[in-house]
């Protein structure tokens, strides 16, 4: 079951997720500061922010990559920095990801506390194509590999099975019937006479060519 799990999140693709600010009404003030920490399955990501005198947001990292699982949550956590030896957790929540799959990217808003008087607002693109390096979002140049990759798979793969007799006796009478039509008729059924791989092909070319003349 983990291997048919992990061979299905390698097709997932990967969740952008830019950070947009907390939204908590009266409770954001002027330099308050903010960290927030989110875990989905292995996966980390840790920001710090701050609010200015005007109301703006500050945060030291906007940007992170994930890539999809199929039976873990996303975390979040987010604690006020009072002081060095004392911060205050204003909210953890746990929350599944099944929506996030969107052909277009969404503004998502995320309750942090039960009154729902803390939020935070999130910016998912989910891309199903491509995995990009964790962190970043590739360049064309990054994506280049992923690209040869994908087509030395293609290339690589195994040819087709050989036709059958069945089959080819197939062919070789639409072939001749074309041919027929086209007014080489004697010339194609006298060659494949005495083909010894398809007999019966060359007794029926003969016939129908018997029937048109």
């Amino acid at each position: 079951m983990c291997m048919l799990e992990n061979d299905l999140e390698n097709h997932l693709g990967e969740f952008h997720i830019k950070m947009k600010g907390l939204a908590g009404f009266a409770r954001l003030c002027a330099g308050d500061q903010y960290e927030i920490f989110m875990r989905y399955g292995r996966q980390r990501w840790k920001l710090r922010g701050r609010i200015e005198l005007n109301g703006r947001q500050v945060w030291d990292s906007e940007d992170m990559v994930f890539l999809p699982l199929v039976s873990d949550f996303l975390s979040v956590k987010v604690t006020e920095l009072k002081s060095l030896a004392n911060h205050v957790v204003v909210g953890s929540v746990s929350c599944e990801t099944k929506d996030l799959f969107a052909a277009l990217p969404q503004t998502v808003a995320v309750d942090i506390n039960d009154l729902g008087t803390i939020k935070l607002s999130l910016e998912v693109t989910w891309n199903p194509f491509d995995k990009d390096d964790m962190g970043s979002v590739a360049s064309t140049v990054t994506k280049a590999p992923t690209i040869s990759k994908r087509l030395s798979t293609i290339f690589n793969q195994s040819p087709p099975d050989t036709p059958s007799l069945r089959e080819q006796a197939f062919y070789n009478m639409l072939r001749r019937h074309e041919d027929m039509e086209n007014g080489t008729a004697w010339s194609n059924s006298s060659e494949s006479s005495d083909d010894s791989s398809s007999p019966r092909l060359s007794v029926g070319g003969l016939r129908t060519s018997t029937h048109h003349k």
